[in-house]
């Protein structure tokens, strides 16, 4: 009777204990699961049932964390890339022209996975000023032949840059430097001028934190101790005040060159070997969680890639699980959510399958068979094996090895 009593009280503790998980697992976190196949950020997206996981803090949910293996990253939902603006005004240095249609007969000038105007530009060098962008697919127009597509149509976001469009199936998205000669390279982050005989010319920064000194040439209304000439509006420093771009930036308003000022600049700037100018142009980080809102945190003053970086979670040997930026191309796990009716494409057909069938099925990873078992079923049961090991075992920190890579990690007990 004693025996029986016991076993008794053992069920009822583990069954009150699994209930209340199972409960606050389904009630207080999001629906989501691990895919432990790797691949690049955008392949993941592709193979999530729904998208990859977005927070909504920092936090993780223990559903998450206690099956992520150490040492071991998992994509997230977040993209970081960079921009050219102006920083007098913030504009972006590539004026959009329209959606213009596909010339015909016309191939592209050559395929980037990650896509942008500054990559297209780069491609087809700084004397084509007029460039056309669809999807992957870069095209040197060098001129604009003005043929609109109408305002309905709506163009994709650019890979490489979601402030960027890359046209449709329709067209391209087309885009022109205009009032500057840019000279375009991969790695620059930061803009200088130079005087050569009578015209200005611009050419990029090749040091990645833009921390060469230079002279600097500001937006100033009158003299200055620190000014040598002016012109128009234009004032440009003395050489014994030079400073690095980001110095040269918070000292001054930095010139934004155009059509109408740059004779101005021209007649300010100095002649000779190695005289340049900062100038308010730079690359600076935008990122954006995959549902469009922008957050700040986790970024650097400029990029260290010239690729977009995406967003991971790593957990580390204290338990604590890290967000770091990796380059996008690379090939890890991933964590996604779960897709609902309202991310279900309207094509897909649904007339012998519930609302709640749809959501079981896309909870559990494409290589998982569920025929014939629910999502409180596989948790409960996983709960209960955990929980019945944790009552016969002192030890609920386990090690185990990776089969993808061979590697050494431990599974972290869920906070219960």
């Amino acid at each position: 009777m004693y025996l029986n009593w016991t076993n008794f009280t053992l069920k009822t503790v583990l069954f009150l204990l699994v209930s209340c998980y199972v409960y606050a697992e389904n009630n207080s976190t999001l629906d989501l699961y691990i895919r432990d196949d790797v691949s690049s950020w955008t392949e993941a997206r592709s193979a999530c049932s729904g998208d990859l996981y977005v927070p909504n803090d920092d936090s993780v949910p223990s559903s998450v964390s206690a099956k992520m293996l150490l040492n071991t990253y998992y994509w997230i939902g977040a993209i970081q890339y960079s921009t050219w603006i102006w920083t007098q005004d913030n504009t972006p240095l590539y004026n959009y022209i329209g959606l213009r249609t596909l010339p015909l007969g016309r191939l592209p000038s050559t395929s980037n996975a990650w896509n942008s105007v500054h990559n297209c530009h780069v491609h087809c060098g700084e004397d084509c000023t007029v460039l056309g962008l669809r999807m992957n697919a870069c095209y040197c127009l060098c001129t604009d032949e003005d043929v609109s597509l109408p305002d309905v149509s709506t163009e994709v976001k650019c890979p490489g840059n979601w402030d960027e469009k890359c046209g449709n199936n329709s067209g391209l998205s087309v885009y022109k430097l205009e009032g500057i000669k840019f000279r375009p390279t991969e790695g620059g982050q930061c803009v200088y001028a130079e005087r050569s005989g009578v015209a200005a010319s611009f050419s990029q920064v090749n040091q990645t934190l833009c921390d060469r000194r230079r002279r600097y040439a500001c937006s100033a209304n009158s003299t200055s101790w620190m000014y040598g000439r002016c012109s128009g509006g234009i004032c440009i420093t003395q050489r014994q005040y030079q400073k690095n771009w980001v110095d040269a930036s918070a000292a001054c308003s930095l010139v934004k060159v155009t059509p109408s000022n740059k004779d101005n600049f021209t007649l300010a700037m100095h002649t000779g070997v190695e005289v340049t100018y900062w100038i308010g142009l730079s690359r600076p980080l935008s990122s954006k969680w995959i549902n469009g809102t922008m957050f700040a945190r986790y970024g650097t003053a400029f990029p260290d890639s010239t690729g977009p970086m995406c967003l991971a979670m790593i957990a580390n040997r204290g338990l604590n699980i890290d967000r770091l930026w990796v380059p996008c191309e690379m090939r890890h796990r991933s964590v996604c959510e779960i897709a609902t009716t309202s991310s279900i494409p309207p094509t897909t057909s649904s007339s012998s399958t519930t609302t709640s069938e749809i959501e079981t099925t896309s909870s559990i990873p494409p290589t998982t068979s569920s025929s014939s078992t629910t999502t409180t079923e596989i948790e409960t049961t996983s709960a209960l094996a955990t929980m019945t090991e944790m009552f016969t075992s002192e030890e609920s920190y386990v090690n185990v090895t990776d089969e993808a890579d061979g590697t050494e990690n431990s599974t972290l007990a869920p906070p219960w």
